[in-house]
């Protein structure tokens, strides 16, 4: 694998860090290149895993030979460069020239179909310093420019900002972490604050306030009890599609993004990467209840199994065992029946933002991501992403309207009528009974609450910037980073976050909702 580089130069993650451990402990300045691959599942589900590895061992010797300095494979498809006596800025000049050189090589196969298809690279560069002179503070603050780098639109360099990261895990704070280790997969039977999380999304509480959440980068649910012990229940942290009929932790899930519980405590999958949703019994076996495997959209009015969706993400139910799901690649809400059936009940198919006040198979959504349903399922609510809003699904009265948001992407109106409010591409929407709803307002970097009888809007958690600060006070110095899942245990008057950016799970005390 070194390819002509000396040994001492390619060294284990575990070595990587003892590497920056003991240069900080000296006093060395040092920078942090993080690299991660773009879009690398998609080419692994189009040439298969033997070829995927393949192609990562392809790309880790092209990295190594040209970063010419202390080099590991970070975890999965990241890597990670140590340098010591450069700028950013000259450090930032040399990385380009690299993600264009990196660009125009070719790593897949030329015997493959795929063989000119170019593989491009995202790269944060961070360096040590005040805040970020602690190890895990300035892995955790690379991991933060890295998923920066990717919102921003990724095959590109920028330079972290700098972080004044905070993290508690004092149960009395009003603000702290669950799970909050570096990005990875381990800790299960541990305390979960140890554990490592690669890009959590989905959350969700079981009747006894135990927490589920999507480990979407390890292809696996896990839980967290109410001693803070993790397991794994789902998936087994690499992706594939198999295990119906057996156990779940023994099962192959890909990219799932969602997570819900109904009240009998079965829980189902959003498996997204597999276009089916999945559903786990009170023995812990697994079954697929929508979806054959198949990207498409087809099969309403027939057997879910037999149907075909496009990456549903969300997944909610009813006390009357109803599953909802967004079928977001077909921008459409569908609904399994308790007899297996499958309907499309929202969404016209078009992409655009027409229709509330009619029919909701009239509507055009964008993007719909998160979902939320009351118990008598009677009202359904949806984050819009693309449309920056939050819609709302009358199932009695058959109309679609919007609740928060006016369309526009921004961050207003706190503390005014939530339908002509601002919200900048909402990744879940979570309910608050009876009358409120919690918005993971994404790329806010914060978590809204609506009160849906006063139409009023505030921001219950995080200032607008993307960062990473926990706290004994429910403050403006709260910071997030890119929060994509939202769950209310409103008996235990907690909320949880998945903090996907930050590669963490956290939680916030409610003394008092803010609007």
């Amino acid at each position: 694998m070194n390819n002509g580089l000396k040994a001492s130069k390619i060294l284990s993650r575990e070595q990587a860090i003892a590497h920056i451990s003991e240069n900080l402990e000296k006093g060395n300045t040092l920078i942090l290149a993080m690299f991660d691959i773009d879009f690398f599942i998609n080419v692994d589900a189009r040439v298969g895993k033997p070829e995927g590895d393949r192609i990562l061992e392809r790309i880790s010797r092209f990295l190594a030979d040209s970063v010419n300095t202390e080099f590991t494979r970070y975890g999965g498809d990241e890597f990670l460069a140590v340098y010591k006596g450069k700028t950013a800025e000259e450090l930032k000049f040399e990385l380009e020239a690299l993600r264009k050189d990196f660009r125009r090589e070719r790593f897949i196969s030329t015997d493959s179909i795929y063989g000119k298809v170019p593989i491009t690279v995202s790269i944060s560069i961070t360096k040590s310093g005040g805040n970020s002179s602690d190890t895990w503070i300035l892995l955790k603050s690379a991991e933060i420019g890295l998923a920066m780098a990717k919102k921003m639109g990724r095959n590109r360099v920028i330079i972290t900002p700098e972080q004044n990261i905070s993290v508690s895990n004092n149960l009395q704070d009003a603000v702290m972490t669950i799970s909050g280790g570096l990005k990875g997969y381990g800790g299960d039977g541990g305390n979960a604050f140890e554990a490592g999380f690669a890009e959590p999304y989905g959350v969700e509480i079981n009747s006894e306030g135990e927490l589920y959440v999507v480990d979407r980068g390890n292809h696996c649910i896990r839980k967290v009890d109410h001693k803070g012990i993790i397991s794994t229940v789902a998936g087994r942290g690499f992706y594939g599609y198999g295990g119906d009929g057996g156990q779940a932790v023994k099962a192959m899930i890909n990219k799932p993004n969602g997570v819900a519980i109904d009240k009998f405590n079965k829980i189902y999958i959003a498996d997204t990467g597999n276009h089916c949703i999945r559903k786990i019994d009170n023995s812990g076996n697994i079954y697929t209840i929508a979806g054959c495997g198949e990207e498409g959209y087809t099969g309403d009015g027939g057997m879910a199994t037999r149907a075909t969706m496009s990456r549903p993400g969300g997944v909610a139910v009813d006390d009357k065992g109803y599953v909802f799901t967004n079928d977001y690649g077909n921008n459409v809400i569908r609904m399994i029946t308790p007899e297996g059936i499958i309907h499309t009940i929202a969404g016209s198919g078009q992409f655009d933002y027409t229709g509330d006040g009619g029919d909701p198979l009239k509507a055009g959504l964008n993007k719909p991501y998160g979902l939320a349903v009351t118990g008598d399922g009677n009202t359904l609510y949806i984050a819009d992403y693309g449309n920056n809003c939050i819609r709302k699904v009358d199932r009695k009265k058959n109309i679609i309207s919007t609740v928060c948001g006016n369309g526009k992407e921004g961050y207003t109106g706190d503390n005014s009528d939530a339908d002509k409010s601002q919200i900048s591409k909402p990744f879940w929407v979570g309910i608050w009974p009876p009358d409120y709803l919690l918005i993971a307002d994404g790329e806010n970097n914060c978590i809204r609450v609506v009160n849906t009888k006063t139409n009023k809007i505030a921001t219950l958690a995080g200032n607008g910037n993307p960062g990473y600060k926990d706290g004994a006070v429910l403050n403006r110095e709260i910071e997030f980073n890119l929060p994509a899942g939202v769950v209310a245990d409103a008996r235990r008057r907690l909320v949880y976050v998945a903090d996907y950016g930050n590669n963490a799970v956290r939680k916030i005390r409610v003394e008092q909702l803010p609007c």
